[in-house]
């Protein structure tokens, strides 16, 4: 047996040198589908877990996040101005006019004049102190209905009260400025009119009495002596005249629309000036870099603290100090920064607005050139004509057409004031159509919304971490598990139960227990015999008698004498499956150093059992060397002998009852075992030198059970008398032997002398 034993030590060691390196290495992260696909393996823990989890949750968001009310007030703002007389604007004019209402409906200047209205007076508890206009901008919502030309101005607040008065606030505030811009236009068109009117009226005069003194001094028999070139010279003063006027107009129009354009650019940059100069400092690389600093030291600190138990790390503080500081240095970053994007801000915004106020610039230059050249074409002919020496009809003439030029400009500009007056009767532009109502309905979407987003984030939570779990457990699911991370063949397959998700492989004829036993037969050598075998596992829960109990029915069914020995003090299974909890045992054999065969329990499936015996519930110990004896007393009477042990990793002297015999046989459980236990067995197993045949996969068989005899005292006790009467006549036969023996070699002692003689 020593010998034997020796030859397998041998082996396993000699195996295991070029095994080391095959020991499973560290797990890397996993990725997302192998955390969603081991979800898969606990169905009703996820579904409890995220059901329940995504409940409470749900009903804290509805707790949280009120239902919201909206008030909505209804202006109508006509997109073609209704006029008597002929229209005071374009078709383009009047949808820049249309399209720029929402964005005064939401001006600064509203914004600020509803909140310092009468309608917000007496919700001021509801009002916050910091940055109240963006508080007040984000309730309100403002819709422009180009079709039906309505602006809705809506407002929403949990309080319906609360989202009343602001709709209101906002129409009045809107209604407030449109209308004071409105008059205000109007009343300056109407005092530009009357100067240029009362101008033009004067000039008039001017003219008559000019007109008058030429008439004087020419006289009525010259009035139509008028040549030729004195005909060509007054229809080219004529059309000057004419051209000068539309020019004069031109110049009128353009002015007004330049005034207009700058009052909507100055508009436009108040309101977007704080927004782009915040998004220029967040861009300014200065201030990238000092955040990048800040938020890498944020991570190692974070890091830090997750590994370090306690805040007064010297490591801590440490990283403390120069988040702190790198934070104060990013303070100043955005104050040194700001000036100058504000400044290169406000440049951009001007440069956006300087290209259509240059093009009209130019326009109004162009019209300066236009109408200087003509008052000098005008100019040209009047001193052509007063250059004449000879007193003729064309200064009269000339004079003539200026009056009436000038009259007819005056009358002009008259009747445009008189049709602005007459306009500014007619219905406004922009009209109140209704004020908000107190709503009557909440509106659920906000909480709705908040609902779907935490339950889709705790589902997602919860999956990926019942995955991750699973995936962290390192549970046996499938063959390959074992395969990849064991360092000594494996015997038999997982069960498809362990894995629902797998496909079912093709039925085997044999199973891990006999599969091994098979392996064992073949690797056995000729005339050495079957080598002692030890079945355990990593740790406690697994079910290794089983096992045992699989392996020892597959020897006797090869016709083996078979010894199936309980080896485990920890747990008493195998004796409670084979009925044997309460007979004697090993631990009266090591204990009382009684004789072995006595205590061993026949079977009918040809298995002999050798219980550990009656533990009442206490700890027992076993001793190793008196086991060794045993079973030293037993290779000569069985051919296989299979215990099962304690587990190695939970038990003490697990490995130095492994030790005891000639092998060893690792089990594992699919759904139950772990591999990363069953690789720190083997590598205790390597350590300690034993021999492993392998790794066999437990698989519940139905039916397959060892039914034991009987147990009757008095024969017991009639055998161990007459054991003990045989082993009393052995001795005496033995020293009859040893008697016979001496007396013989004495007896041809004495014979030696008398041969040398002869």
């Amino acid at each position: 047996m020593d010998g034997r034993r020796n030859t397998l030590t041998d082996c396993a060691a000699s195996d295991a040198q070029h095994m080391r390196h095959r020991l499973p290495p560290r797990r890397p992260i996993p990725e997302f589908s192998e955390l969603v696909l081991a979800c898969c393996f606990h169905p009703l823990k996820t579904l409890a877990f995220g059901t329940i989890t995504s409940l409470v949750f749900a009903g804290l968001a509805c707790m949280l996040i009120y239902p919201t009310y909206e008030a909505e007030s209804f202006v109508r703002v006509r997109q073609h101005q209704d006029v008597v007389f002929a229209p005071q604007s374009s078709r383009a004019d009047d949808l820049a006019f249309v399209r720029a209402q929402e964005q005064l409906a939401l001006s600064p200047q509203v914004v600020s004049s509803a909140l310092g209205g009468v309608q917000l007076e007496s919700w001021q508890q509801f009002i916050p102190h910091r940055a109240p206009s963006d508080w007040l901008k984000s309730l309100v919502r403002v819709d422009m209905q180009s079709g039906s030309e309505v602006l809705s101005i809506a407002a929403k607040h949990p309080v319906p009260q609360v989202a009343q008065a602001i709709s209101n606030a906002m129409t009045d505030a809107y209604m407030a400025e449109i209308t004071e811009r409105l008059v205000s236009d109007q009343g300056r068109r109407i005092t530009e009119l009357e100067r240029a009117a009362q101008d033009a009226e004067q000039h008039v005069d001017g003219l008559w009495a000019e007109l008058n003194e030429v008439a004087i001094k020419i006289g009525s028999e010259n009035s139509q002596s008028l040549t030729i070139r004195d005909e060509i010279q007054l229809q080219a003063y004529r059309d000057y005249a004419q051209q000068l006027r539309a020019a004069q107009i031109r110049g009128h129009e353009l002015a007004s629309q330049l005034e207009e354009a700058r009052n909507l650019a100055n508009a436009q940059a108040v309101q977007s000036r704080e927004q782009d100069i915040e998004a220029g400092i967040q861009a300014a690389p200065e201030v990238i870099s000092a955040q990048d600093r800040v938020a890498v030291l944020e991570d190692q600190l974070r890091q830090m603290r997750e590994i370090v138990a306690h805040e007064d790390s010297p490591r801590l503080k440490r990283l403390s100090a120069d988040r702190d500081f790198y934070a104060s240095e990013l303070v100043t970053v955005i104050q040194l920064v700001g000036p100058r994007v504000q400044a290169q801000v406000l440049e951009q915004t001007r440069g956006a607005a300087q290209t259509s106020l240059t093009q009209l610039q130019k326009q109004i230059e162009l019209n300066e050139s236009e109408k200087e050249f003509l008052r000098n074409r005008l100019a040209d002919i009047d001193t052509s004509t007063l250059r004449g020496g000879e007193q003729t009809g064309l200064q009269l003439d000339v004079k003539r057409h200026a009056v009436d030029r000038q009259a007819r400009l005056a009358d002009g500009l008259w009747q445009s004031l008189e049709e602005l007056k007459i306009e500014r009767q007619s219905q406004p532009r922009v009209q109140l159509m209704q004020l908000a109502n107190l709503p009557d309905s909440a509106s659920h979407a906000k909480q709705l919304k908040a609902v779907g987003a935490v339950v889709a984030v705790c589902w997602i939570i919860i999956v990926l971490g019942t995955g991750y779990v699973e995936w962290r457990s390192c549970t046996i699911r499938h063959t390959a598990d074992i395969v990849e991370n064991s360092c000594f063949p494996v015997f038999g397959d997982v069960e498809p139960s362990a894995n629902r998700f797998a496909r079912r492989p093709q039925l085997r004829h044999m199973s891990g227990a006999q599969e091994a036993v098979s392996q064992m037969l073949l690797s056995t050598k000729q005339g050495v015999g079957i080598p002692s075998l030890i079945v355990t596992s990593a740790t406690q829960h697994e079910p290794r008698h089983k096992l045992a109990r699989d392996v020892a029915s597959a020897f006797a069914a090869l016709h083996h004498k078979t010894l199936l020995v309980d080896l485990d003090p920890t747990d008493n299974r195998l004796a409670r499956e084979l009925g044997c909890a309460d007979s004697p045992g090993l631990l009266e054999i090591c204990n009382r150093k009684l004789a072995t065969k006595t205590f061993i329990r026949k079977s009918q499936q040809g298995v002999d059992v050798l219980p550990l015996g009656a533990t009442h519930g206490n700890s027992v110990r076993i001793d190793p060397a008196r086991f060794a004896e045993v079973l030293k007393e037993l290779q000569h009477d069985y051919e296989a002998i299979v215990a099962v042990g304690p587990s190695l990793l939970d038990y003490a002297e697990g490995l130095i009852h492994a030790a005891q015999l000639d092998q060893l046989l690792l089990t594992v459980g699919g759904g139950k075992s772990h591999w990363n236990e069953l690789a720190k067995a083997e590598q205790a197993a390597l350590r300690a030198g034993l021999c492993c045949v392998g790794t066999a996969v437990n698989c519940e068989q139905r039916g397959q059970t060892i039914q034991l005899t009987a147990y009757d005292v008095d024969s017991q006790q009639r055998q161990h008398i007459s054991n003990d009467e045989s082993s009393e006549s052995d001795i005496r036969n033995d020293l009859s032997a040893i008697e016979n023996e001496i007396r013989q070699a004495m007896t041809e002692q004495s014979q030696l002398p008398q041969v040398d003689a002869i």
